[in-house]
């Protein structure tokens, strides 16, 4: 061939110069000329990126694993809170027994504004008060530990998004611009 084709050669003569930084400066006369052209049609241009840093293999597969572990660890305070969530409702549901409590059979004495009942609907109206206190307060504490499971699970998922949002960003192809 009488005429080779050389890529160094071709820069040297377009004005970049000689060298490894004739590429670079070539490129960026290129991007600033790209950018003009979107200028003037109304489009405005991005910065350029600015190529991300490599990883070694034993810090992905540790970047990986950290997302995998909070992963499951979310996946565990969701069934907790799942879980909670259902006693909860099951602990709400039951009601104390109107009914009973209406039934209850009353007579007022004569010389006081005290009423008297049967010792066995007394024995009843008592432990339905100690049930109802005990729902009571077990559904305070409930709603408390539902209320921390779900900060939990929420600062959870905020955390797998970060090191998934950074996971996607090491799985991308790496670029090399001389």
């Amino acid at each position: 061939m009488d005429i080779q084709n050389g890529i160094a050669q071709a820069l040297k003569e377009m004005g970049y110069g000689d060298g490894k930084q004739a590429i670079a400066r070539w490129r960026e006369k290129e991007v600033e000329v790209l950018n003009e052209i979107c200028r003037s049609h109304g489009i405005e241009p991005l910065p350029p990126e600015k190529a991300r840093e490599t990883l070694e293999v034993s810090e992905y597969k540790e970047q990986r694993q950290k997302a995998e572990q909070l992963a499951v660890e979310n996946e565990k305070s969701q069934s907790e809170l799942d879980a909670l969530n259902s006693e909860l409702k099951s602990a709400i549901e039951k009601k104390v027994k109107i009914v009973e409590i209406d039934s209850i059979e009353t007579k007022k004495t004569r010389f006081s504004r005290k009423i008297s009942i049967s010792e066995e609907d007394f024995e009843n109206l008592m432990d339905l008060a100690k049930k109802q206190v005990v729902s009571v307060k077990q559904t305070k504490k409930l709603k408390s530990e539902n209320a921390e499971l779900c900060q939990k699970v929420t600062d959870l998922e905020v955390q797998v998004k970060f090191l998934t949002a950074e996971l996607d960003k090491y799985k991308q192809p790496a670029h090399f611009f001389p």
